[in-house]
């Protein structure tokens, strides 16, 4: 990203959006780990829409945010992020009717998926920065 940066045009919008964005990033990572502390004090009880909201809606908020950042500065790497808030949206109503913890290992699957393809993308996206800056 350092390099989108340096070869933009208009670098102060990057980081504008950039800190306009790091709100609702803490914000998906307050509600995650608030649904976390849920889990942990009532493993297996009953789900609810509460505890789904926050267990999947505070990842798929943090990877809308970022997939609407990367989309509007770099281009790339968005559309992956995108893909896993819609499948954290979609996943995450049917964790209302799960124990928290059968919901919460849901996530960590999904998570980890994300991890592994966002690696993949991240990696593309560097090789195609470092291209366009040396061009």
């Amino acid at each position: 990203m350092t390099t989108a940066v340096a070869t933009s045009t208009d670098p102060v919008r990057f980081v504008r959006l950039g800190v306009n964005s790091a709100y609702l990033v803490l914000a998906a990572l307050v509600a995650l780990a608030v649904g976390s502390e849920l889990v942990i004090t009532h493993p297996t009880g009953h789900g609810s829409l509460t505890l789904a909201l926050l267990l999947f809606g505070g990842p798929a908020l943090y990877l809308a945010t970022t997939a609407w950042f990367f989309h509007t500065t770099a281009g790339s790497a968005w559309k992956e992020r995108f893909l896993a808030a819609a499948v954290l949206a979609v996943i995450g109503t049917t964790a209302v009717r799960l124990p928290p913890l059968a919901s919460l290992a849901l996530l960590d699957i999904i998570l980890i998926a994300t991890a592994v393809i966002l690696t993949r993308a991240h990696r593309r996206l560097t090789v195609s920065l470092k291209t366009a800056a040396t061009d």
